[in-house]
């Protein structure tokens, strides 16, 4: 994907390949740790070079090197922010759509054999659903409940020997 900065309304600082091939916190990953505003758009971050003020935590010392070089790659691109005109997304391959992010979303996704035996078969919804929160081990047993602080029985109620979670309660 590629990102032409128009108005810089649109395109995000940190997360969009306006400066290259690559998103720049994926570039500068250490100036993104760093960065308390990690979705401001370019217009924001440009301006007034407010990109390097949101810097202003944890021990930055080390980045002076880091800094100096991205600042001097923003100067080399001699960005003027058009007001009339506005950022363009567009993929190498052709127009970007929202189709085409969303599959793009989704590229090398592979299903388990327990997606087409839970989805594939029919049942009414509410069981689909129970065996897929089942399979994916996201059932509200006090295993779940312990993790996050909530009270709980710890003990699954039948043999009071084990703590209570989906494999075990099936």
């Amino acid at each position: 994907m590629t990102v032409t900065i128009g108005n810089g309304k649109t395109a995000s600082f940190w997360h969009s390949s306006w400066l290259g091939v690559v998103p720049l916190k994926f570039c500068f990953p250490t100036l993104f740790k760093h960065s308390r505003r990690k979705c401001r758009t370019m217009a924001q971050a440009i301006t007034g070079d407010r990109w390097i003020s949101d810097l202003a935590h944890g021990n930055t010392s080390k980045l002076g090197s880091e800094v100096l070089n991205l600042h001097r790659l923003i100067q080399q691109q001699q960005l003027t922010l058009q007001e009339e005109d506005r950022d363009q997304i567009r993929w190498k391959s052709g127009q970007y759509n929202s189709h085409s992010a969303y599959t793009l979303q989704f590229l090398g996704a592979t299903t388990g054999m327990f997606h087409d035996l839970i989805w594939g078969t029919w049942a009414p919804a509410k069981l689909k659903l129970f065996a897929w929160l089942l399979h994916q081990n996201r059932l509200w047993c006090n295993d779940r409940l312990q993790r996050r602080g909530w009270t709980n029985d710890y003990f699954y109620q039948l043999c009071l020997r084990n703590l209570e979670c989906s494999a075990h309660l099936f």
